[in-house]
């Protein structure tokens, strides 16, 4: 799309947007301001994008899959680490959509890892290396990732709302430098934990004492629930246990 259809396609959503905010001041300088913010995200957009593009490219054909969570989270290159993120998204995630993100289920044997757990980070812990890295797409495909994470119904909740501390300094940064959702981000309910989020079973834990503890329930598949579930994630630790009812608590051997 060229400059000029940029600039129509920013004033048509002005437009949409004035249409559903009647509340909005009608003055000539709020119009502005907001189409030249709309244009200016769409160009960032465009800038995101080409940096998914390119560092698709850095990928070595043939990695699985937690191959590609271990390159993430990794000491390697921040383009590679980055790079191998993005395409774990494209492995695990149907058609590559993140709002998809509730369908990851499973495990990597033999630690057992949830794997829905390393998707997460394959967009939040990618989010934080793209803002990292010095191309001015950096921001916006870390925004991108984000946003996708957060339009999954799950992921909006435990990862939009429930913040590893990592994600909410990007944030933070992001809106510094005017890189944010068009409404703004989701409420948060919590900061706590790190990333990755990902990691191997830890050992059992007696239900009662996760339930006092706080934690984070995670179904057979390996996915965040409410309630109660066959495992529990430690956020602030981030070990997870396999939940049983009243024995005493045996970690697992190395």
């Amino acid at each position: 799309m060229g400059k000029r259809g940029r600039g129509l396609a920013a004033l048509c959503g002005v437009l949409a947007l004035l249409a559903f905010l009647p509340a909005l001041p009608a003055r000539g300088d709020e119009v502005s301001r907001l189409y030249d913010g709309m244009v200016r995200r769409e160009q960032g957009v465009a800038q995101g994008q080409r940096l998914r593009q390119e560092l698709r490219g850095y990928v070595p054909f043939g990695v699985n899959d937690q191959c590609l969570w271990e390159a993430l989270v990794g000491d390697g290159r921040l383009r590679d680490r980055a790079a191998a993120g993005l395409y774990l998204i494209e492995c695990r995630c149907p058609d590559g959509d993140l709002a998809r993100w509730d369908e990851v289920e499973g495990w990597w044997l033999p630690g057992q890892i949830p794997v829905p757990l390393a998707v997460a980070d394959a967009a939040l812990l990618t989010a934080v290396l793209a803002a990292q890295l010095p191309d001015p797409g950096g921001p916006w495909l870390a925004l991108s990732l984000l946003e996708g994470l957060c339009r999954s119904d799950r992921g909006r909740y435990f990862f939009g709302r429930v913040l590893p501390g990592p994600v909410a300094e990007l944030r933070a940064a992001l809106s510094a430098r005017g890189v944010e959702p068009l409404f703004g981000w989701p409420q948060v309910l919590e900061v706590t934990g790190t990333l990755p989020l990902a990691s191997p079973l830890y050992g059992t834990i007696r239900v009662g004492r996760a339930l006092n503890e706080g934690m984070t329930f995670l179904d057979g598949m390996g996915r965040p629930v409410g309630g109660a579930g066959a495992y529990a994630w430690d956020r602030p630790t981030g070990r997870i246990y396999r939940v049983v009812g009243n024995e005493p608590l045996f970690p697992l051997l190395p």
